[in-house]
């Protein structure tokens, strides 16, 4: 939001960063590295309506100065694809307002570092819901187009999504990231609440997390997931429910391999993200069909299993995962009883054959 066109504008942030900064980088312009005291490359300058990436060897606190841009004469060509854009204006605005002088189609991505917005027909939907000062942005656009940013502001800034993570992210190691966008099933039913977090793990270190959005449009919830890394890691994910503090202790069935600025998945065809009752029994785990389903409580429930053996143990778990009674009956029925309230459960039945078989229960 400062006038740093040019030579002049690369060596004051050269020296600003004082030896703290190993690279700077650009899209298309070139790089320049700090190594015995001197910089060198091919970055020959900057100007006002480009990202640049830093990467420093300690944090750093940036003081520019310059003269004010006035960004309502700014454009410049926006080719198909990623495009690494700054953010010129001297004051925070919601991303509909900036970009409302853009010409942009459903599935068109905005994205800083840690947020990212999907463009729909009635405008940008996700994490991202405002542009500030000093901020660089990735905008990948599926027709190239004259780009200017909107400076006859009307609205007011958006709401910000509000999250405490209960992971602790790792997203400046990196210097890359990709976007997934997930919707989430547990136990078999896709979740419609904001009350869960999924998190981007590799090798048990988280890297992103995202609350669940949820989305008019499509009348669903989604994991708007940005996750840093490098080419090749093998991301899983985690999933938290944040009203009662529950993290739960299976990891999602689904994993997928990092790709610099891949986009995994889309709102009208979301990876699907599935989480359940596992107990490490994963094998020989046969499906449990129960009849009646959904039963009263009280009422008298039939394990149909192809063979009945005497001292059948059934284990009954809660949504999350929380082992809530355990019965062991003979042949292939018991009564609820008083103990269960209505609601989801699993059940788990070991019949003392090789198999254990593994299926879902609703009391009304």
């Amino acid at each position: 939001y400062i006038y740093l066109d040019g030579e002049a504008g690369l060596s004051q942030l050269e020296e600003n960063l004082n030896g703290k900064g190993d690279y700077i980088k650009s899209q298309r312009s070139g790089f320049a590295g700090f190594d015995e005291g001197d910089w060198y490359g091919n970055l020959l300058g900057l100007n006002n309506q480009s990202m640049y990436m830093i990467q420093t060897n300690t944090p750093v606190q940036l003081s520019m100065s310059g003269l004010p841009v006035d960004a309502s004469q700014l454009a410049f060509d926006l080719p198909a694809g990623w495009n690494w854009i700054g953010y010129p204006l001297a004051a925070s605005h919601s991303v509909n307002d900036v970009l409302s002088l853009m010409n942009p189609e459903d599935g068109d991505v905005l994205k800083s570092q840690t947020q990212v917005s999907i463009y729909e027909e009635d405008g940008w939907f996700g994490t991202l819901r405002n542009m500030n000062p000093g901020q660089g942005y990735m905008l990948n656009a599926q027709h190239s187009q004259t780009f200017a940013y909107n400076t006859d502001f009307r609205g007011g800034l958006e709401a910000e999504v509000e999250i405490e993570p209960h992971w602790n992210s790792k997203a400046y190691n990196y210097a890359d990231n990709m976007c997934v966008v997930a919707t989430v099933e547990l136990d078999g039913e896709e979740l419609r609440s904001d009350s869960y977090q999924v998190a981007a793990f590799c090798n048990g270190t988280s890297l992103s997390s995202a609350r669940l959005l949820y989305n008019a449009r499509h009348n669903r919830y989604y994991a708007l997931l940005v996750v840093p890394g490098e080419e090749g890691m093998e991301i899983d994910f985690r999933l938290y429910r944040t009203d009662i503090n529950y993290e739960y202790s299976q990891q999602a069935v689904e994993t997928c391999v990092f790709a610099a600025n891949d986009m995994a998945g889309s709102l009208d065809k979301p990876v699907i993200l599935h989480f359940g009752v596992n107990h490490g029994v994963s094998e020989n785990v046969a499906p449990l069909h129960l009849y009646p389903n959904p039963v009263e409580r009280k009422g008298l429930v039939h394990l149909d299993i192809p063979t009945v053996h005497r001292d059948v143990r059934v284990e009954i778990y809660n949504v999350l995962d929380v082992l809530v009674d355990t019965r062991t009956i003979t042949g292939n029925c018991f009564n609820v009883g008083e103990s269960l309230s209505s609601g989801t459960y699993i059940l788990l039945v070991f019949d003392g054959s090789e198999h254990i078989y593994f299926g879902k229960l609703i009391i009304r």
